[in-house]
């Protein structure tokens, strides 16, 4: 069974393609695959046969199946349009796909594909809905219409990592056909270099208690309730500090409020770094953030790195991190208390490293239940039958 894998590929700045970096290798030990990306630039292409998605169509007789991967970015365009042509089984990272027809659509000045969209997916809704938007009336709803149903009628299979995608899925089209596959944890590597070092590497105290976020600066990562909550909690623990690890996204400019928060000096945000500088920060974490609201369902794959390093992490009591065991995480509701509760946490956690070390201990175990291994043999039954 020889398989046509579509996704974006590193250096693509996309959980996606960090996910297929680390799935291709354990799935092309039990069947012949090809990838299909326009990532040309990808180190990938020296251990896996990468062609242009434009060169699917044809070669299309020499694939027994199709794997196309989505998301809900710009990153997809050829994808989705591949999928709609030649449907196969779809991997859906996003609960939603708002995001990625608007960008393919009314940012490219196309209203009338807009509309069509938004009438195929959601009927008379979307219809008055879109044209409104068109108007200028409305902002995006991007949560109350997904815009999914394209992509689940030109699926094989759907595959979910959440039961918040699945059942957004379902709500599509309830004959739906889907498949639950647990987002994998990363191999944890080991740390490069003691603690001691790697503080000294980054001008960091050596006697410090280290709070980070990972990933973007966007909208829904909370940014601004994550640095009131270490703000708090740093009034009581004058060796704190605090570190967002990845690259800010638009205009979100957090140093108005960090001045304004009094936290400055013990503040740092270090941009996107390369993937070994990102598991040199996190192995000095002594408790991640990592919060998202509003959320479709999406899984972190920052997430499952710190889990498999076993890092005690906070998270948002919402979508897919709500479906994590309560103690291998701490959840938090979004909305109201959320900064008090976010605070109280880190200081009873810095406060016990018992207590660290135990939700490190059920994270790991946790993680260790997910390997990509497994993963690819889940992806293995599901091709087959499908």
């Amino acid at each position: 069974m020889k398989l046509a894998y579509f996704s974006p590929l590193p250096p693509a700045a996309t959980g996606v393609a960090d996910y297929s970096a680390t799935l291709l290798g354990a799935l092309a030990r039990q069947m012949p695959v090809e990838i299909f990306s326009d990532d040309a630039r990808s180190p990938l292409s020296q251990q896996f046969p990468v062609r242009p998605i434009a060169e699917f169509a044809a070669r299309a007789k020499h694939y027994d199946r199709r794997l196309y991967h989505l998301g809900n970015s710009a990153h997809y365009g050829a994808i989705f349009d591949t999928l709609v042509q030649f449907p196969g089984a779809v991997v859906l990272h996003d609960g939603t796909l708002h995001h990625f027809f608007v960008d393919r659509t009314l940012h490219r000045g196309n209203a009338h594909s807009y509309v069509r969209e938004m009438s195929y997916a959601h009927g008379g809704d979307g219809y008055d809905t879109a044209q409104a938007i068109v108007r200028g009336a409305f902002i995006y709803p991007f949560y109350k219409f997904p815009l999914l149903r394209r992509a689940v009628d030109a699926a094989t299979i759907t595959v979910a990592h959440s039961e918040t995608i699945r059942a957004a899925v379902v709500s599509e089209r309830a004959d739906a056909r889907i498949a639950r596959i647990d987002h994998f944890a990363f191999p944890a590597p080991p740390r490069r270099a003691a603690r001691s070092t790697l503080l000294e590497k980054f001008r960091l105290p050596r006697e410090t208690f280290i709070v980070a976020a990972f990933g973007s600066i966007a909208y829904g990562k909370r940014a601004e309730v994550t640095l009131r909550a270490f703000a708090q909690f740093a009034r009581e623990h004058p060796s704190a500090q605090f570190v967002w690890v990845g690259a800010r996204v638009g205009e979100h400019d957090l140093s108005p409020l960090v001045q304004e928060l009094g936290i400055k000096s013990r503040v740092r945000f270090t941009g996107r770094v390369d993937q070994a500088t990102l598991y040199d920060y996190m192995h000095l974490t002594d408790v991640a953030i990592n919060l998202r609201f509003p959320t479709s369902g999406e899984a972190s794959g920052i997430v499952m790195r710190l889990l498999a390093l076993g890092v005690p992490t906070i998270v948002s009591d919402a979508g897919w991190y709500a479906e994590l065991p309560r103690g291998v995480v701490a959840r938090v509701p979004a909305g109201v208390g959320e900064v008090n509760l976010i605070a109280a946490y880190l200081h009873a956690l810095a406060s016990n490293s018992s207590a660290r070390d135990s939700m490190g201990a059920l994270a790991r175990e946790y993680a260790e239940a997910r390997g990509v291994e497994r993963a690819a043999e889940e992806y293995v039954r599901v091709l087959r039958d499908n």
